[in-house]
C-alpha cells in the first residue's frame, strides 16, 4: 500500500502501522497526540519518507507479535521530532529500524524489552 500527505491527530496508539507481511510505503506523514508515532510488525515492511511528530511516547516501534509471523523493518528519511519523546525507539531483536540511513538502536533495554511485550500482549502502552 502506499499513503501520501496524511495528517493523524489524537490516535492514542498507534500513528500509523503495518502489519502481517505487509509492505506500506509513506510520503509526507504528520502524526500528533499518539503513542508510537509509527510501527512495522510481523514481518512487514514500513518505508517513510517525511516524517513529522509531536507530543508522541514512542517515535518508532518494530517487532514481532504473532508467532507465524518474522521480525520487522521500519525505514525512515527525514525524520522531525517536535518535543521531546520518551522512547525513540522499540526494536526487538530480529527486527530493524534505520533512520537517514543508520541503524537506530536502543538504550534502555530492560525498559523497552518490556514495553514490546506488552504490545504483544495487545496491551496499550501509555
Amino acid at each position: 500500500i502506499s499513503v501520501s500527505d496524511v495528517t493523524v491527530l489524537s490516535a492514542g496508539d498507534k500513528g500509523l502501522s503495518g502489519g502481517e507481511a505487509s509492505t506500506v510505503t509513506v510520503r509526507r506523514l504528520t502524526v500528533r497526540n499518539a503513542t508510537i508515532g509509527v510501527a512495522s510488525k510481523d514481518k512487514s515492511v514500513v518505508k517513510v519518507n517525511s516524517l513529522k511528530l509531536s507530543n508522541t511516547r514512542v517515535t518508532a516501534a518494530a517487532y514481532q507479535k504473532k508467532p507465524e509471523y518474522g521480525p520487522a523493518t521500519l525505514e525512515i528519511a527525514g525524520l522531525e521530532v517536535i518535543g521531546k519523546e520518551d522512547i525513540p525507539y522499540l526494536i526487538e531483536k530480529g527486527s530493524t529500524i534505520t533512520v537517514n540511513g543508520s541503524a537506530a538502536s536502543t538504550k534502555k533495554k530492560k525498559k523497552e524489552a518490556l514495553l514490546i511485550q506488552r504490545l504483544k500482549d495487545g496491551d496499550k502502552i501509555s
